[in-house]
């Protein structure tokens, strides 16, 4: 079968996209090979005389860390409450193309936020019945909580003068009600008492927990060069956490999560025991002021005197009351 030129050219066209798309996912591959297998760079510290292991001096370091490959980031570091869940390094290493170790003196601000979410829950009437059946359950008594469950409805069906089946019948008057046409079809209970009595039902609300939010950590970081040498070194701190806050291989169908980052506010060689202890954070946030006194001033040279990094950063774990006895 003969094609016309028209045909040859549109053929031709889609062979060369196709192949040019080809040779893109290859560089694109290699970009991301290359990328997940390069080294730390060289550690950064400020200022540059700066001697982080005289005893007594206070500090801040930062490590950059990211998950191996082929390694997630549920179910590798063991179970809540299990020796190794935080202590694991099995899934981590350090990250490629980020700063070995960066030292920085004592930043102006410091803060973290310890939370936890409550909420009101609407319990009525059969508040003493539901709270017995929870109390069968969180013992592991499963039989004892269905049973409290049977006991419930039974007095609900057999027990005429019961509020338990004055409120279903209730229920079901405005449920054939909200059927009707023109009625408006969101009545609710409490509508049709208030209505006809200017009551509403108790709802006998309680504030309930509902579990921990993971603690977050911001400072505020203001680096001044004395020398060109100290400000490459700022321009690259800032880099650095630019570049820690953002994912990586854009021309690739996945992209790599960004790299964590571990906090540990030191004194000489060991912890500073008059501030928490952390493990390893998310970057969800990163301010750089590049004109921290209001104006742009560069050196002759046209490097920066001064910036001013903010960062705001979440934990990948919860913290319990037992780990906040350890320093947490």
């Amino acid at each position: 079968m003969a094609f016309s030129t028209a045909e040859e050219k549109r053929n031709q066209e889609i062979l060369d996209a196709a192949k040019k798309a080809a040779e893109e996912l290859e560089k694109a591959k290699k970009a991301d090979e290359q990328l997940a297998a390069s080294e730390p760079t060289e550690s950064i510290r400020y200022p540059e005389d700066f001697h982080a292991d005289t005893s007594g001096i206070e500090y801040v370091q930062f490590n950059f860390w990211k998950y191996k490959e082929g390694k997630g980031q549920l179910g590798q570091t063991g179970s809540i409450g299990d020796s190794n869940y935080y202590t694991d390094e099995s899934i981590y290493e350090p990250a490629g193309g980020l700063p070995g170790l960066i030292v920085v003196n004592m930043p102006q601000d410091i803060n973290t936020q310890f939370g936890a979410q409550w909420g009101g829950k609407q319990f009525g009437f059969l508040s003493k019945q539901i709270t017995k059946a929870g109390g069968n359950l969180a013992q592991g008594d499963v039989g004892g909580t269905f049973d409290a469950l049977g006991k419930l409805v039974k007095s609900v069906i057999n027990n005429e003068n019961s509020e338990g089946k004055k409120a279903a019948a209730s229920a079901a008057i405005v449920a054939g009600l909200n059927k009707i046409p023109g009625v408006g079809g969101n009545l609710t209970m409490n509508d049709l008492v208030q209505g006809s009595a200017s009551k509403i039902l108790n709802p006998n609300v309680e504030l309930m927990y509902e579990g921990p939010t993971l603690r977050t950590l911001s400072m505020n970081m203001k680096l001044f060069a004395r020398t060109t040498t100290e400000a490459d070194k700022i321009k690259n701190i800032g880099r650095a956490f630019r570049k820690a806050a953002v994912p990586s291989s854009k021309n690739s169908r996945f992209i790599r999560v960004p790299p964590l980052v571990q906090v540990r506010f030191m004194k000489g060689s060991e912890d500073n025991p008059n501030l928490p202890k952390y493990r390893r954070f998310a970057i969800t946030a990163v301010q750089v002021n590049f004109t921290p006194d209001g104006q742009y001033t560069p050196y002759y040279d046209g490097k920066l005197p001064a910036i001013d990094i903010a960062l705001e950063l979440q934990e990948t774990k919860i913290i319990f009351a037992e780990d906040v006895d350890k320093g947490f």
